[in-house]
């Protein structure tokens, strides 16, 4: 068996070519290939583009990625072409093993290939005349003969060997599937000076320019358009999306040799944020390129094509998402349901490798990489991305304010799981993390910024320490955060304004903001019964409000943990339901500011505060159910615990067929509440009082609460009193009806 090497350019090129020449002795239908890079790449088999990896682009350092796809490919020469970038790597490297095989035989041997000196190279050029901002692509598919002057070179192994190694023995990348996304409005169409800057410009009629069916580059479209241009002149085509999008810009065409397609993509209109510029050349051609962007509006500018005209194919971004079903379900009223819905659908556009937007070199925002994770754990129930976000993308050696977000993402993921292994190397970084509490303070006492003043980052590193404290605890590792925990408590302490009843933001300020105080709920909850001062406090003028999404769901996650849950319901109806009327498939749709940010939907909120369904053990061993009786007449919820274990709820007024509604009564409806629960573990039921003074409370037909007494039961383990509720606890699996009277 032959081993894959990884392999480079031997002059260290950043973006190369790699070409194979394989012999395939049969037709070949289908195919698989495991990659290893220390950067982005495509590959193509005769020019196609089969499929593209991000490297260490997306995680913090690479990891081996599977990735499956379907040809035609009959018995001769084919020619296997990697376009790929080296990323951050001093030694760049890319390392595969793959397979080529018919589709009805995939356990037959097939064609193997891989990686090794058999292979050849040669540099990508760059154009020297193209932007700044390194997204300025070349040729990018297979080339039958070299450009004039160049020639294919051997390869040279890398030196990264041992880092291959290790990443193999590591176990795979939770890989992204890729669904192209095509325009589907123009905009615009007209001709341009040839030499015009790629900045908004008026658009001209096309006048001896050429551009026929340019709706065929739609979705749903058919054919090809078809551009010719005259010297001196451009046709530019101007496309929406739809909505954001995350991926890969794409292209495909044919002919059109020594002619420009310049792409320009923007989360607004008439703006420049990402440039591609491609440099046409004989026959079928595509390329994707190695940056991922962003994108809604997309600008074609087509030049050079006065004497051959080009057929324009398709302009795609090749959005990347990790499929994960959504195993949730919640039916209340019309517009929460529909955010739910519109939470599953925002939540595809960021779940890739990691959470979120964010790309190497930049940094990670663990708060939003928090908060995605939240609401992906509530929708679908599924780690498998965060195990993956936690362990590659955990804060460096200079930590930020917003890295104590990861601490709080260990805590969820391991009150989630319980995997113990992760947590125990999670929880070596958050040892780091913690050592540098009082270095953040210090220089958020010495910064000017205006998120990140000394409250709020006091806040949430309290709030984050204490998180980590609880899987700590629970794995019996000793963190060392007295310390921490002291100075962040009393740094926020000095923040209180007793007489406003709110926390400024420094001790020595007394300027106010909704997003500080709502870090400090999150961090103390209703200590020392400040939540409701807060609470009302925060509305007064002179008060700054929050700013996006991101802030809005802290906001109300503090209001949640306080225990005000109907301020908490007002501010998703201000913040999110009232957006639902807006065009969009998203919340970032929806948010049309908010664009380049998480734009989080609501749903960890419903799960964890309003409906109150949330592990309080390792693993959901053990975990707490508060349904909100008070707040909402109905409702059915389904809730995952895992990617195949749930909790189902569902709740409904429980009235006499003779009663008619007319009579005024202080009392509340009795309530008929159903659970299922399917995972073993204790359930703490909350139920709450709402008004009744000696409720009764039944389980699956017994009384099991009357006049403020227990009626033994063996189903109910315990039952204790509370001022505003009354606390049962289900040791059992199983179906539950219980009447609240």
């Amino acid at each position: 068996m032959i081993l894959p090497i990884p392999i480079w350019h031997a002059g260290g090129a950043k973006d190369l070519f790699l070409r194979l020449r394989l012999r395939l002795r049969e037709p070949c239908r289908a195919g698989e290939i495991r990659c290893w890079a220390s950067g982005p790449y495509h590959i193509y088999i005769d020019g196609v583009r089969l499929a593209g990896g991000t490297g260490g682009l997306l995680l913090g350092a690479p990891m081996p990625e599977r990735l499956r796809f379907s040809g035609a490919w009959d018995s001769g020469e084919i020619e296997i072409l990697v376009v790929a970038r080296a990323g951050e790597a001093v030694s760049p490297w890319f390392c595969c093993e793959g397979k080529l095989f018919d589709a009805s035989a995939v356990g037959g041997d097939g064609v193997v290939f891989c990686t090794g000196v058999d292979w050849h190279a040669r540099p990508r050029r760059q154009d020297p005349s193209g932007s700044s901002d390194g997204l300025v692509f070349e040729r990018q598919m297979a080339i039958d003969a070299p450009v004039a002057g160049e020639s294919w070179e051997g390869v040279t192994p890398s030196t990264a060997t041992t880092s291959v190694d290790g990443e193999a023995a590591d176990g795979e990348a939770v890989g992204a599937a890729e669904f192209p996304v095509a325009p589907n409005e123009l905009l615009g169409v007209g001709s341009v000076p040839a030499q015009a800057d790629l900045e908004p410009t008026t658009l001209n009629p096309l006048a001896n320019c050429k551009c026929v069916h340019h709706d065929a580059l739609l979705a749903g479209g058919h054919g090809a358009t078809q551009i010719r241009t005259v010297s001196g002149q451009a046709v530019q085509l101007q496309y929406d999306l739809g909505r954001q999008v995350w991926g890969w810009p794409a292209l495909r065409l044919r002919g059109g040799r020594n002619g420009v397609v310049d792409l320009v993509y923007s989360t607004r209109r008439d703006t420049v944020e990402h440039h591609v510029r491609f440099h046409c050349g004989d026959g079928r051609q595509e390329m994707a390129g190695l940056a991922l962007v962003r994108a809604r509006y997309l600008t074609v500018r087509l030049t050079g094509f006065d004497e051959e005209d080009l057929s324009l194919e398709a302009v795609t971004v090749i959005e990347r998402r990790t499929v994960v079903e959504a195993g949730s379900r919640i039916r209340v009223e019309p517009q929460i349901d529909a955010a739910w819905q519109l939470g599953a659908a925002s939540l595809d556009g960021v779940r890739q490798e990691a959470y979120g937007p964010a790309t190497r070199p930049q940094r990670y925002n663990w708060l939003e990489g928090w908060i995605l994770q939240s609401n992906d754990l509530a929708q679908t129930g599924s780690a498998r991305v965060a195990r993956q976000t936690l362990l590659r993308c955990a804060p460096g050696s200079d930590p930020v304010p917003s890295d104590y977000g990861y601490l709080l993402a260990l805590h969820d993921y391991h009150q989630h799981t319980g995997d113990a292994d992760a947590a125990d190397q999670a929880l070596d970084q958050a040892q780091t993390l913690i050592s540098h509490t009082a270095q953040l303070l210090d220089m958020s006492s010495a910064s000017s910024s205006s998120d990140w003043a000394p409250a709020a980052t006091a806040a949430l590193a309290l709030a984050g320490i204490s998180a980590a404290a609880v899987v700590a605890e629970a794995r019996d590792r000793d963190l060392e955060e007295s310390a921490a925990v002291q100075r962040c408590s009393e740094l926020l302490e000095s923040c209180w304004r007793e007489e406003a009843g709110l926390y400024a933001e420094a001790p020595d300020e007394d300027t106010f903001r909704q997003w500080t105080n709502g870090l400090a709920l999150l961090a103390i909850g209703d200590e020392a019964g400040r939540g409701e001062r807060v609470e009302q406090a925060m509305r007064r003028s002179g008060v700054a409000p929050v700013g996006d999404l991101t802030q809005v769901w802290v906001l109300a996650a503090g209001l949640g943990r306080a225990g005000r849950r109907q301020r908490l319901l007002d501010l998703i109806g201000n913040h999110w339901l009232r957006r639902l009327a807006r065009p969009g498939s998203t919340w970032r749709d929806k948010r049309a500011v908010d664009a380049t940010g998480a734009a989080p939907g609501p749903d960890a909120l419903w799960t964890q505060y309003l409906l109150g369904v949330r592990p309080i053990g390792a693993g959901w061993s053990t975990r707490e159910i508060r349904p909100p009786l008070e707040l909402l007449a109905r409702g059915h919820a389904l809730i995952p615990v895992s990617e195949e274990d749930h909790i189902e709820m569902s709740w409904v007024p429980d009235r006499d067929d003779e009663d008619t509604g007319e009579t005024e009564s202080t009392t509340p409806d009795a309530i008929r509440l159903t659970l299922q629960i399917d995972v073993e573990g204790e359930t703490h039921l909350r139920l709450a009082r709402d008004g009744r003074k000696r409720p009764t409370i039944s389980v699956n037909d017994e009384v099991v609460w009357r006049n403020e007494k227990i009626y033994p039961n063996p189903i109910v383990h315990l039952i204790a009193a509370e001022e505003d509720h009354v606390l049962l606890l289900l040791e059992r699996t199983g179906r539950f009806r219980i009447r609240v009277e």
